[in-house]
């Protein structure tokens, strides 16, 4: 029963509904009852007719798709093969008992989808120790400018990940890359990072201090912007650990970034350490 009701479209079933609803209807208010069924069997054909051409506008549609994506994959063979493989093995997986292993390729294939659309979009989210962090693979394709925003104190760039983020910012300036950062955090926090300051600036990066008791707290942000065109935002959790870094080439949102990393160097100071001539 369950299959031959699966099987009615709605719109035979409403068409017949309303066919019978007006011949009965023409029946008992007295009309010829031969000519009200007739009237019902025509509309009843109408309904019919529209719909096998909307389930034939339906697989003509299906058919350019199809074609569209055939297309694609033709033009790229690493695509083709993955994605023929994981049709045969969403397959299988269909075709076994466990509703755990669906229901982990159903999330598989979510995350696949959300991930590449996010790319299309601009973006991307990427997370502790990704081989896709701005740390590890962003910074290789700056080419002039890094703008740099950070609430990060000493624990992190003392520790094995900031000593290596270091070195592809000392590679990014011995291309011609030039880096300017913001050192962000409370006046306290500030002074115990000296050495960790002292560091980037002998290294070549052009520091400036800025305790957060000094600047609004919107402006309070972690960010990377990359030759203009490029941000590197982290996002934090509830508690003020890291969560998550997105990365994103969107045009406005880089553009407020930009905007935004201005501001905060308007605010900002040499340490004053420095020399009185590189103050400013």
């Amino acid at each position: 029963m369950k299959s031959i009701l699966k099987n009615i479209d709605a719109i035979q079933l409403g068409g017949f509904l309303i066919s019978a609803f007006i011949s009965l209807t023409l029946i008992f208010t007295g009309h010829d009852s031969i000519s009200s069924a007739l009237l019902g069997f025509v509309l009843a054909i109408l309904a019919q007719l529209f719909d096998i051409q909307k389930r034939q506008s339906d697989i003509e549609e299906r058919i350019l798709r199809s074609a569209a994506i055939s297309q694609t994959l033709y033009k790229d063979e690493w695509l083709l093969q993955r994605i023929e493989q994981i049709i045969k093995d969403y397959d299988i997986v269909r075709g076994k008992w466990f509703e755990g292993f669906r229901l982990r390729a159903n999330s598989a294939i979510n995350d696949c989808y959300e991930i590449i659309h996010g790319l299309a979009e601009g973006y991307m989210y990427v997370g502790d120790k990704s081989p896709f962090s701005f740390g590890v693979l962003g910074i290789q394709y700056a080419e002039k400018s890094l703008k740099a925003v950070t609430l990060s104190d000493s624990r992190f760039w003392d520790g094995v990940y900031g000593e290596n983020y270091l070195k592809s910012n000392e590679t990014a300036i011995q291309h011609g890359v030039k880096i300017v950062r913001v050192f962000m955090n409370s006046a306290e926090t500030l002074q115990n990072m000296e050495a960790s300051i002292r560091k980037q600036h002998d290294m070549g990066i052009d520091v400036y201090v800025l305790a957060t008791e000094d600047i609004p707290k919107q402006l309070h942000d972690d960010i990377v912007v990359m030759d203009d065109r490029y941000l590197n935002k982290t996002e934090f959790t509830g508690s003020g650990k890291v969560k998550e870094w997105k990365i994103t080439i969107d045009a406005i949102e880089v553009e407020q970034a930009c905007r935004k990393f201005d501001s905060i160097l308007r605010a900002a100071r040499k340490p004053a350490w420095l020399s009185n001539t590189e103050n400013r």
